[in-house]
């Protein structure tokens, strides 16, 4: 299929047999789901895009404390990277730059309620919280958006990469229900330029969360 074709310099590297095995079984996976890339540029292209996870291992990108707990709890899932370089990194971007239509991207908004507590919404990146909403499922009187200077401080992660697992504490957190009609969803994956793709059930579970109504 590739005969005659050249790897492009940039793409070539050396690798051990270890860091091979997941090449050579992401080869295999396209070429088992009828989507195996054309030529060696397209496929490393596609190998930059979506790094999948073999035996828990992440071919040498960094864990992050959502990643972590993922495995630790032996919760399967996909990381897609990104291009953050020209700094669009708000959700409807990040949906764009992943391949994902937007109704299956979700964004993570930290609230601060009346009684002083901090709690996480989880909504797709094209909606708005309605806070009212929000509040009722909190129990609060009412809630408030903190402001992104904070966010590092509340949740141990910075803006355009704040996931819903594995902040700093463990704050109640709420799925918007849309979420219950995706196979899967897309949310940060504690760094900017990183995203998580897993079942709705498993990433509810491992944020300790609820589904309910909380848009806009």
């Amino acid at each position: 299929m590739w005969a005659h074709s050249r790897a492009p310099t940039h793409c070539r590297a050396s690798v051990s047999k270890q860091q091979s095995a997941p090449i050579i079984s992401l080869f295999y996976l396209f070429i088992s789901q009828g989507r195996c890339p054309r030529t060696p540029r397209a496929f490393f292209k596609k190998l930059g895009q979506k790094l999948l996870f073999f035996g828990g291992g992440t071919m040498g990108i960094p864990k992050t404390n959502a990643m972590r707990i993922l495995e630790k709890e032996k919760i399967s899932y996909e990381m897609h990277t990104y291009d953050a370089s020209d700094g669009h990194i708000d959700g409807a971007a990040v949906a764009r730059k992943v391949g994902m239509v937007p109704a299956k991207v979700f964004k993570t908004l930290v609230t601060k309620g009346h009684s002083g507590n901090y709690f996480v919404c989880v909504l797709p990146v094209e909606h708005e919280l309605n806070l009212k909403k929000a509040a009722k499922v909190f129990g609060e009187k009412s809630l408030e958006m903190i402001p992104v200077a904070q966010i590092n401080a509340v949740t141990g992660y910075i803006r355009g990469g704040c996931s819903p697992i594995g902040m700093k504490k463990n704050y109640r957190t709420v799925f918007d229900s849309s979420a219950q009609a995706q196979e899967t969803m897309v949310v940060s994956g504690g760094k900017i330029g990183f995203q998580i793709e897993a079942k709705p059930d498993d990433l509810l579970r491992a944020c300790g969360g609820v589904y309910a109504d909380v848009l806009a």
